[in-house]
């Protein structure tokens, strides 16, 4: 998977779980914080976008990239699941 396709996957999910105000999508918002006012998602959601990622794909994502706040921009969370599916 492309990293373009990740990103894509990502958003999709997002919105269709609406996760996300769609007015915060946009590149300017990708290193801030999921948690912020710009996207206002809380711990719940935040768990079950990681949940519903790794449904889709089929097959766990590495927590390790979860911890320390590594999954906590968009920009990271697509890179974790971009590193996990490397490590595959």
């Amino acid at each position: 998977m492309t990293r373009e396709a990740c990103k894509n996957m990502v958003l999709k999910l997002m919105l269709d779980l609406r996760l996300v105000n769609p007015d915060a999508i946009c590149e300017e918002n990708f290193d801030k914080p999921l948690t912020s006012g710009v996207f206002g998602m809380d711990g719940k959601n935040l768990l079950r976008l990681y949940l519903e990622v790794e449904n889709l794909l089929g097959r766990r994502l590495n927590p390790e990239y979860a911890l320390h706040y590594g999954m906590y921009t968009l920009n990271g969370f697509i890179d974790g699941i971009m590193k996990s599916l490397s490590e595959a």
